[in-house]
């Protein structure tokens, strides 16, 4: 039989790492972790127990590797040893599938409002669909939209035949269709499901630079100056991993059909305010509270999934609002110099009035700052009596106003040399 290159390869290196070779077993884990991380994500809906799964795979693959008699059938091999261990870690067990909620509205700052409809419209529409995925047919898909497996490795991994992998994924790319013209429906289901789900995304994420924690890092030394001009506010803070109840709900602006999801009942924070709220419960107004970190959202723009911001509340009485917005002004004053931003004011769900700090022509930066006077009904759903005081929520984006203070053009030249 004439194999094809890859299977040389594979055969070359599981025959290698027969031989006691640890780096070519290195390279087979590697190359199959994201395709078992699927394959157990699959039965288990739960991202940490796939993990755990997948290494006790890996630890049983390379006791019982010598064993294998023929190389190129390891896929299929390791494939039985990740169900054996997701069995034993579900026996007994009723398994929990995960739903899927109707898609919220983007941010206000992300597109216009009709366009803003039309991608709520499209993702509820595919939302609605992927619930209806047979599992067989999301492996498959999963695993060669998101992971960029071939048909052919898909095939081994799964053991069915490579006409079988193409039936599943021409019966979900036929389930998945919209009837929207103007985008593909591999991106559909990458930003739709895939990303986030995903484990490989996930570990990325957490793995991305942490610019708050490096000292001299452009992003450190705004919030360094804020800190500065802000010592009337107590910092707080709280863990990148919350339980989705703890997140806003759609109505009240949380997204969290944006956010990354861990499990059933764990997700990546998709905003800070969540941990204001917390810090709100254990204290009485007067409130003066911020709290810089991480915030994670699939967006558009993949190289904006990790964003660095400042969320704030100030609670009191009485609020003069023009003194506030001068004191930021003055915030970036100290920051900028004499770079010319321009306030307007915008709806928002949540506050009235709320106000923006931009750019002007800078349509390719988000806003720098964005607050406003909460509306009765939120200030309730976070712990406050409207009665008693009002209050008014505020957030600055870090990483736009690093770039504009170190004329960087490329967001991603804050996560390379030298800063990183």
């Amino acid at each position: 039989m004439v194999m094809t290159r890859d299977r040389e390869e594979l055969k070359s290196l599981v025959l290698r790492a027969q031989a006691g070779e640890d780096t070519a077993y290195g390279v087979l884990v590697q190359r199959f972790k994201g395709m078992a991380h699927s394959h157990a994500y699959k039965y288990l809906r739960d991202f940490h127990l796939a993990e755990d799964v997948v290494q006790e795979a890996f630890l049983e693959a390379y006791r019982c590797l010598p064993n294998l008699r023929e190389p190129v059938a390891f896929p299929a091999w390791f494939r039985r040893i990740v169900f054996k261990h997701c069995d034993r870690a579900t026996r007994g067990k009723r398994i929990t599938v995960v739903s899927l909620d109707s898609a919220p509205e983007l941010p206000a700052r992300a597109a216009s409002p009709s366009e803003v409809l039309e991608e709520r419209q499209t993702r509820s529409r595919v939302l609605a669909k992927l619930r209806l995925l047979p599992p067989h047919e999301r492996i498959v898909a999963t695993l060669f939209y998101l992971n960029d497996y071939s048909q052919a490795e898909i095939s081994d991994f799964l053991a069915i035949p490579i006409s079988t992998v193409k039936n599943r994924l021409r019966a979900s790319r036929i389930r998945l269709q919209t009837g929207k013209t103007s985008k593909s429906r591999r991106r559909l289901i990458q930003e739709v499901l895939d990303h986030r789900y995903s484990g490989d995304a996930i570990a990325e994420l957490l793995a991305h630079p942490r610019p708050l924690e490096i000292r001299g890092h452009p992003v450190w030394q705004v919030w360094n100056t804020m800190r500065g001009a802000l010592t009337e506010f107590d910092v707080v803070g709280g863990g990148e991993i919350e339980d989705r109840g703890d997140v806003l709900s759609e109505d009240e602006g949380a997204f969290l059909d944006f956010a990354f999801y861990l499990s059933r009942k764990k997700i990546l924070r998709p905003n800070m305010l969540d941990v204001i709220t917390k810090a709100i419960s254990d204290r009485r107004p007067p409130l003066r509270l911020v709290a810089p970190g991480r915030v994670f959202q699939v967006l558009k723009d993949q190289n904006k999934w990790v964003n660095n911001d400042v969320d704030g509340v100030l609670a009191q009485r009485r609020i003069p609002l023009d003194e506030f917005t001068n004191k930021v002004s003055g915030i970036f004053k100290t920051l900028l110099g004499s770079k010319r931003l321009r306030w307007q004011r915008k709806e928002h769900p949540l506050a009235s009035p709320y106000l923006q700090l931009c750019v002007p022509g800078g349509a390719e930066l988000p806003p720098l700052f964005e607050g406003g006077m909460l509306k009765a009904d939120f200030a309730k759903r976070i712990g406050l009596d409207p009665r008693q005081v009002s209050a008014l929520a505020f957030g600055f984006h870090l990483e736009p106003i690093s770039m504009l203070r170190h004329g960087i053009s490329d967001r991603r030249h804050l996560w390379s040399a030298p800063y990183v």
